[in-house]
């Protein structure tokens, strides 16, 4: 048993007594140096990481016995915050966040009044969400100054750099964090240019959420190595689906095109595939890509432009499954029957040839009769109809299991060439959108299910009871 362990349930064990450090180390039986020294080492590591907390005369306890609690801060643009716990949220007035910025975790004293009202004092920060600034170069009496672009950030900001002669007035920049405090310590990372080019108000965005449009050179480096056509060493031990018909359906500005649909019907029951660009045939684990796209975690879409997970040679490249090209995929071949359910499955690498890359807007239309779309896709319309029944017993089954199917709506932006955004409108959700939808649940349910058979580990997003008390008055509303 580790030091840590054991300094903690001994802790435990002596459940509220105070005592000073000495007799903990006493209690544990450490008495040689080199066993004291790694007892306080220790010490201040459970301390920072706020299991433990001092008290003034030197005495340590943990710090749940202490009622403390740790949470994710988030700060008001007014200055104020609250702490998000397990059991709810606790108010920290302004003057109680020391120099906790937003998204922060850290170490929280409640205090209860009379009223039964409650706040909390930020006591430490243990982890620093915030670790870069955007500046806006300003002028204040004739001198340049600089102001943090986001008002939820409270402290003032100094450079620790004295030479800024590139900079001058309305120039963004961006800054990395390397004191904390009031005010700020912080060094130029980079200059984004001025506020009012076009576009800019979208690079601020992104560069306030730490989200970096280029990728890093060894990166890079690692994507001119890999081939950009699957060649036939490739299709070893993969299962040949090119003699199908193979679609994408995806939106019209669609540019990465990670799944595609064949089906047919076969004595009464749906021969559903649908196939997944195998990226990790190409990104291999530990890698400088995979290690980049770990840290980004998703794309991000915002406004008329799209930050890559993954660098756009793989992205909209190799890993897209373009039509007319053979493209390696993992496909989880399924046999549906009229109710909905997969009778039998089987999941296996692959590689395919996309035979046509539809829109959304052209199925639906098909799906509409429109005439001259229809007459477009003559070869294949019969195809959308099958899909649509065969997605209609899908969703059918699956609402009767009790699946909840929650309207939100999505903005789609049209900009001009500038970036300046000329309308916003909903996206739409219709039967080529929910045809996907039901194929792709249905696909990743058959997945779970073969990997909980298997006993191999995964994340589940999981949706906890709702509370009995907010969902009586959820159906009051109702």
């Amino acid at each position: 048993m580790d030091l840590k362990t054991r300094l903690i349930e001994k802790l435990e064990e002596n459940g509220q007594r105070y005592y000073p450090l000495t007799q903990w180390a006493e209690l544990l039986g450490l008495t040689k140096q080199d066993e004291l020294e790694r007892f306080f080492q220790t010490v201040r590591e459970l301390e920072e990481d706020g299991v433990l907390t001092m008290t003034r005369n030197d005495k340590v306890i943990l710090t749940k016995d202490a009622g403390w609690k740790t949470g994710v801060l988030s700060i008001n643009a007014k200055g104020f915050g609250f702490v998000d716990l397990e059991e709810g949220s606790i108010y920290i007035h302004s003057s109680g966040l020391k120099d906790a910025m937003h998204q922060d975790t850290v170490l929280v004293k409640p205090k209860t009044y009379n009223d039964g009202s409650s706040e909390g004092i930020v006591v430490k920060v243990l982890e620093r969400a915030v670790t870069q600034v955007v500046v806006e170069t300003i002028r204040v009496d004739g001198k340049l100054d600089y102001v943090v672009n986001d008002p939820r950030i409270r402290q003032k900001v100094v450079f620790t750099q004295s030479d800024l002669s590139r900079v001058t007035e309305g120039v963004i920049l961006v800054a990395k964090i390397v004191g904390y405090g009031d005010p700020l310590t912080i060094k130029l990372d980079k200059i984004l240019g001025y506020k009012n080019e076009p576009g800019m108000d979208v690079l601020t965005v992104l560069a306030e959420y730490g989200i970096e449009p280029k990728f890093p050179q060894e990166v890079m480096d690692q994507v001119e190595k890999i081939p950009m056509e699957v060649r036939e060493e490739d299709k070893k031990g993969r299962r040949d689906y090119t003699d199908r018909v193979v679609v994408t359906i995806d939106g019209e500005d669609a540019k990465d095109l990670d799944d595609a649909i064949s089906l047919k019907k076969v004595d009464g029951k749906y021969h559903l595939q649908v196939h997944i660009a195998d990226v990790s045939h190409y990104v291999r684990a530990y890698t400088p890509i995979d290690k980049e796209a770990e840290h980004r975690t998703t794309s991000v879409y915002v406004v008329d432009r799209v930050v890559p997970m993954l660098p756009q040679a793989l992205s909209n490249g190799v890993c897209s499954l373009h039509p007319n090209v053979l493209r390696l995929t993992l496909t989880c071949d399924m046999v549906v029957n009229p109710n909905g359910s997969v009778d039998t499955y089987e999941i296996v690498p692959s590689f395919i040839k996309s035979n046509y890359r539809m829109t959304y807007s052209n199925v639906n239309k098909i799906l509409d009769h429109d005439p001259q779309v229809t007459k477009q896709y003559e070869e294949v319309k019969d195809l959308f109809f099958l899909m649509k029944e065969a997605a209609d017993a899908i969703r059918t089954r699956r609402e009767g299991m009790g699946s909840i199917n929650f309207e939100t709506v999505e903005s789609k932006f049209k900009v001009d060439e500038n970036g300046k955004v000329l309308s916003i409108s909903a996206r739409t959700q219709d039967d080529a959108e929910l045809i996907i939808e039901d194929f792709m649940v249905l696909a990743n349910e058959t997945v779970a299910r073969h990997m909980k058979w298997l006993e191999i580990p995964s994340l589940y997003r999981v949706h906890e009871i709702p509370d009995k008390v907010k969902l009586q008055e959820f159906s009051k509303i109702l």
